[in-house]
């Protein structure tokens, strides 16, 4: 399987005034054609972060402080996206056409004052040769082919006139227009109810399959992940702390951090005993606990090394990886 995207020892920080503040420690993973990477981990992890940076798209104040991230484009030499100029042409060639991203809350990133149609065509005029009229048309089209009933009369809305379902499905429209060759869902069911949900992940299950896409999908939900991945990374604190193929990590996992998101879920509970809850919240970047990050929640496997030093990562079967100090 070919690499679309890899990321090597990334790392990502904020600017503050004198220092930098660390806020994603030296991550690597990939994504090859056709395949799902899931990224889970509680709020604050660095998920999107670090997906954000593969479009150059960090907030304000964030930056690269380290690593690489290449891109293989289906003819020629990989890019290097980190070494482009931030906002640059090239970069911006890659958005949307290459390499297109769903974000989190759809009516915060539709705009308000344009309509759903406008809004492709946009995206359509600037990455393809099609006119006016042949990117309305292939708007409604594309509309349609999210599921949406009555897609010209869609195309004439305004966001606000939709439903939490509806702006979703014309965010993956609008992701779509360019045919991607890698699409990144960040946490795309996000307030939505549970059928809802189902509906918008079998869509983009449908149509990878049918673009042959990679994608990245990003979610709190290691039980929504685990229906869609083949490679799943778990997040905590800004770091990879398990990675491999979803069929290792789901079903041996060998870091406590997804032991105990397994275990608050019934299809991955033990049979009679009770749903395990994680106590505590992910602590602020600037609150950062030496050495394992995830100790002062572990107290079932927390030694007076994870409180001085800081894990190594431990290969614990074919491809899976896990950095705790229990598998030294």
């Amino acid at each position: 399987m070919k690499d679309l995207v890899t990321v090597e020892d990334l790392s990502i920080g904020f600017d503050l005034r004198e220092l930098v503040l660390p806020a994603v420690d030296s991550i690597s993973f990939s994504v090859g054609t056709g395949e799902t990477l899931g990224i889970v981990g509680e709020s604050g992890s660095g998920k999107s972060l670090s997906a954000r940076a593969i479009l150059g798209l960090l907030p304000s104040g964030g930056k690269t402080t380290g690593g690489r991230i290449s891109y293989q484009p289906e003819e020629g030499d990989a890019i290097t996206i980190t070494d482009l100029p931030k906002n640059g042409r090239a970069i911006r060639k890659l958005r949307g056409a290459e390499i297109a991203m769903i974000f989190q809350e759809p009516m915060a990133s539709l705009s308000p004052v344009h309509t759903i149609g406008n809004q492709i065509v946009t995206t359509l005029r600037q990455h393809t040769d099609l006119n006016k009229r042949a990117a309305l048309a292939r708007a409604i089209e594309l509309l349609d082919q999210v599921g949406m009933a009555s897609p010209a009369i869609i195309a004439e809305q305004y966001a606000h006139q939709l439903s939490g379902g509806m702006r979703q499905r014309a965010m993956i429209a609008m992701a779509l227009s360019c045919s991607p060759r890698l699409l990144i869902c960040d946490e795309p069911t996000t307030a939505l109810d549970a059928t809802t949900e189902a509906q918008v992940v079998d869509l983009l299950m449908k149509l990878q399959q049918d673009m042959k896409m990679g994608m990245i999908f990003i979610s709190h939900n290691i039980g929504l992940v685990s229906e869609i991945a083949d490679r799943v990374m778990v997040m905590y604190l800004g770091q990879s702390i398990e990675y491999g193929l979803a069929g290792h990590v789901l079903r041996k996992p060998a870091h406590p951090y997804t032991r105990a998101l397994l275990g608050a879920l019934p299809a991955f509970a033990e049979p009679g005993s009770e749903l395990a809850s994680l106590q505590g919240a992910v602590p602020d970047l600037a609150a950062r606990p030496q050495g394992c990050t995830f100790h002062p929640r572990c107290p079932e496997y927390a030694g007076d090394q994870c409180k001085t030093r800081i894990p190594s990562v431990h290969v614990v079967a074919n491809q899976h990886l896990a950095r705790c100090h229990i598998h030294e």
